[in-house]
C-alpha cells in the first residue's frame, strides 16, 4: 500500500510513526510503502474480497490443496517449494480456478521460466 503523507498534518504524523512500527515499510519523501496485510495497524480500512468457495479435486495431497486455497483467496501468490513437492499441479489448480471466475471469453495463460 502507497501513501502519500502530509507533512503539516497531525494525522499524517501519528500514521508515519505507525509505519515506522511496522516490521516491512519503505519511506521515501513523502511517501511510505508497506504490504497490504498491515494496513489494519495504520488505521485505514482495506476492502477485502470475498473469500472464493474452493471446492480442491481428489487427487492433491493436502500440503498442496492447503497452499491452492491460500492463493486462490490471496489472488496472487508466489510458491517456493522443493523440487517434486506438486508445484505444477498448484498452479494447475489456481489457473483452474481463475478460469472459472472469469467470464466465458476469457483465457488463462501460464508462462514459466525453464
Amino acid at each position: 500500500m502507497l501513501l502519500t503523507l502530509d507533512p503539516s498534518s497531525i494525522e499524517d504524523y501519528r500514521r508515519f510513526c505507525a509505519v515506522k512500527r511496522l516490521p516491512s515499510y519503505r519511506i521515501r519523501g513523502r511517501q511510505a510503502w508497506f504490504p497490504d496485510e498491515y494496513a489494519h495497524l495504520v488505521g485505514i480500512e482495506t476492502k477485502h474480497a470475498a473469500p472464493i468457495d474452493y471446492k480442491p479435486t481428489e487427487f492433491l495431497f493436502d500440503y498442496q490443496r492447503d497452499i491452492s486455497r491460500l492463493a486462490i483467496n490471496k489472488r496472487k501468490f508466489a510458491v517456493f517449494a522443493d523440487c517434486g513437492l506438486g508445484k505444477t499441479l498448484i498452479m494447475a489448480e489456481f489457473c483452474r480456478n481463475a478460469l472459472q471466475a472469469l467470464p466465458g471469453s476469457k483465457r488463462v495463460l501460464i508462462i514459466s521460466p525453464l
